[in-house]
């Protein structure tokens, strides 16, 4: 990680905001690798569902997924999203009830796919995997508890702590010392995470734009100096 990022990653973390965007080097795991197979996963296709059975744990090797809840109305709410080296399916694997989310393609991916029973199994021989399942575990709860928090705190604060976020994430410094962040997303995907709804998003968003603390070029965000919007957000805190 650049000093870029762990700096933005710093910032937040001293503001107990966990990331919703998951990463690791598990996917560099010689030993998990040797007992996986390759599964393949077409955009905008489910791994599985709420609700399924599963007795599998999976990987990240390349690409991004989606992991949502959907309440009794359907209506959809964001856990969080998984990249290279983020393990999905531990829980509902380990203590064999219903998968509590769906996990959907955002591109298309492949995964290492180890059935829990063989995952034990290589548990018992490498106690040190078991550090791998805790880690990954253990970040889920400190983002659940982070999303607790934040969802009880105003909109604009919402959305520019998950716009730094991003730029620690996919943010690329360019030559003037601006930030573009390298994706595209929509205030509907945006509302969808943060627990709010894509008017007061878009409404936010509007005004970052129109006070020039953020700017839309080809579609992508561009933070003119991250410290004014780091700054924007101490003093709604």
């Amino acid at each position: 990680m650049n000093d870029f990022c762990a700096e933005l990653h710093s910032f937040l973390n001293e503001r107990n905001y966990v990331s919703p965007w998951i990463l690791s080097n598990q996917a560099q795991n010689p030993i998990l690798a040797s007992a996986c197979s390759i599964t393949t996963i077409k955009k905008k296709r489910y791994l599985f569902l709420q609700g399924d059975e599963n007795h599998n744990v999976y990987i990240v090797r390349t690409g991004r997924l989606r992991i949502f809840y959907s309440d009794l109305s359907s209506m959809e709410k964001c856990i969080y999203i998984v990249e290279q080296g983020g393990m999905v399916g531990e829980t509902s694997a380990f203590d064999q009830a219903p998968n509590y989310a769906s996990a959907y393609a955002i591109t298309d991916a492949t995964l290492f796919k180890i059935h829990i029973q063989d995952l034990m199994r290589l548990i018992n021989l490498h106690p040190s995997l078991s550090l791998r399942v805790i880690e990954s575990l253990n970040y889920k709860v400190r983002l659940l508890s982070s999303q607790m928090e934040y969802f009880t705190k105003s909109a604009p604060v919402r959305v520019v702590s998950t716009l730094i976020a991003l730029c620690a994430r996919y943010g690329a410094v360019q030559p003037d010392g601006s930030v573009r962040i390298s994706i595209r997303f929509t205030h509907e995907e945006m509302s969808n995470l943060i627990n709010l709804n894509r008017v007061t998003v878009s409404k936010v968003f509007s005004d970052l734009l129109q006070n020039q603390i953020i700017t839309n070029v080809g579609g992508h965000i561009v933070v003119p100096k991250i410290d004014i919007l780091k700054s924007y957000l101490d003093d709604r805190l």
